[in-house]
């Protein structure tokens, strides 16, 4: 009877444990989808505009104000972690300080500055919001998976041409 508990046991461990690893991979396959597809969404903008398109600032956007997306966006059946101001999952992370300017010479090593970001062959501390030629870019989902906080990024650098 014990050996037939005991294996029972092992047999409804093994299977819970599956299910939990089936559903963290479907979890993972759909927030992979919504980066590529934000990546896409990147790539598929005017090069020049993806930096007013994707802040934080309305005012600035390229169609008038507050006509573009911004950094944030919602991730199908994925829903966002508990505390998260906007409510929305995905995010488009740019390299700006504070006060919205793009400086090459910022240490953020999450996005590999600092870089020459306007091609002049020198790093500065003037902002290049208007001039940059390569533009670094995260694409993170932060969600509440069944199994607790979850969180997946991409990281690539967008040239110009």
């Amino acid at each position: 009877m014990s050996v037939v508990l005991i294996a029972m046991l092992a047999g409804v461990t093994s299977l819970t444990g599956s299910s939990i690893l089936g559903q963290n991979s479907q979890e993972t396959s759909l927030a992979t989808q919504a980066a590529r597809g934000a990546m896409e969404s990147l790539r598929g903008l005017e090069f020049a505009s993806v930096l007013a398109s994707f802040n934080d600032d309305g005012s600035d956007d390229p169609a008038g104000s507050n006509t573009a997306p911004g950094p944030h966006f919602d991730v199908n059946s994925l829903g966002a972690q508990e505390g998260d101001v906007d409510g929305l999952a995905g995010e488009i992370l740019l390299p700006l300080t504070s006060s919205g300017q793009l400086v090459e010479s910022q240490n953020r090593p999450e996005f590999g500055l600092p870089m020459d970001l306007n091609g002049d062959g020198s790093i500065d501390s003037s902002d290049r919001s208007t001039d940059y030629t390569l533009l670094p870019v995260i694409v993170r989902i932060r969600w509440q998976g069944r199994n607790g906080d979850r969180e997946l990024q991409f990281a690539t650098i967008l040239g110009e041409g």
